[in-house]
């Protein structure tokens, strides 16, 4: 298609595909690329999101600790400011009259995730809240319309009631695109995936999945959800998974759509399971812990994969003897 005959530089730099510019802009060194920015906004936005975010590592400015839920553990500030980069209390959330109750569940890249129901909400009605606690700016996405089953009022028919479980994670990469997707799992007595939805903030609507009964998922049989041992890396969201039927630990990446893209065999079937999945410097990394009491940690193994396409990975730091503890679900987020 021919460029329109209009005068003025943003007229000739929007006939380049954003693509092509990618590719060319991404050659330049840090000093003349962002010299560029003030070409026109359309620059300015692919210079300060995608490319940089591609071509110059990001600098650790502070990050959350503790327990998730209501009091969303502790901010770490590296900085060196006087005044925290964040507000770790999420006042500007918690002060909103909309909004009766928030829960921590997770963070990717800069944005954290929350539960929330509004005062006029009840449990069956809980959506979600993903913020940018740097900007303080947030939005609200709906209910994926799943209700928990009622409990048992017979105290004789608690064995057959199946415990549920749901798991929402975040996934969010600024070096790919603005938008981020949630993907929202549930399981039943933490085997056999029943559902999966799907939410991506382009269509603002959830997507309802078969789960393990479709086909992409019931070829592993039956299998246990490792429940918040996932991270979002290369755009799709990786998790570790035992599978009952062929007794095998396995990294599983999950798509946007709530698909399994990939599957990689954990290296170290020596008695270990992962309790940790995570990412650093376009690395994915995971640690293990030795399964001979999941109560105490006393053995803890990192590992690296350095190839991700050859599943090469690599031990970086095995065998450390840890002293006695008592483990606790409380990891830092990232």
């Amino acid at each position: 298609m021919d460029c329109p005959k209009t005068k003025g530089i943003e007229a000739a730099v929007a006939c380049l595909p954003d693509d092509a510019l990618e590719g060319i802009l991404s050659r330049l060194r840090a000093k003349p690329l962002f010299r560029f920015n003030c070409v026109s906004k359309a620059w300015c936005g692919l210079i300060a999101d995608r490319l940089r975010c591609r071509k110059f590592p990001q600098n650790l400015e502070g990050f959350f600790i503790g327990g998730r839920g209501e009091n969303f553990g502790d901010f770490i500030d590296l900085s060196g400011r006087p005044v925290p980069l964040v507000d770790p209390s999420f006042s500007f959330l918690t002060n909103s009259q909309e909004i009766a109750k928030i829960v921590l569940l997770g963070s990717c890249n800069g944005l954290v995730l929350f539960g929330h129901r509004r005062v006029s909400d009840n449990y069956d009605t809980l959506g979600y809240i993903v913020c940018n606690p740097a900007t303080e700016q947030w939005v609200t996405v709906p209910s994926s319309g799943w209700t928990p089953w009622e409990d048992s009022e017979d105290e004789e028919n608690q064995d057959d009631v199946q415990a549920e479980r749901l798991d929402t994670y975040l996934i969010f990469d600024p070096a790919v695109s603005p938008h981020f997707q949630l993907v929202q799992l549930l399981s039943l007595d933490l085997y056999d995936l029943e559902e999966v939805h799907t939410f991506s903030s382009v269509t603002g609507a959830w997507r309802q999945h078969e789960g393990i009964h479709g086909q992409a998922w019931k070829q592993w049989g039956s299998m246990a959800m490792a429940i918040s041992v996932a991270c979002a890396f290369n755009g799709m969201l990786h998790m570790s998974i035992h599978f009952h039927d062929s007794n095998l630990n396995m990294i599983v990446a999950v798509d946007g759509e709530g698909e399994p893209f990939k599957t990689m065999h954990w290296p170290d079937d020596s008695g270990r399971v992962v309790f940790f999945v995570g990412q650093s410097q376009g690395h994915l990394h995971c640690m293990s812990v030795h399964t001979g009491d999941l109560v105490q940690m006393t053995q803890l193994s990192i590992w690296v994969l350095e190839d991700y396409d050859a599943e090469k990975w690599v031990l970086i730091e095995g065998q450390c003897e840890l002293l006695p503890a008592v483990w606790k679900n409380e990891m830092p987020l990232p």
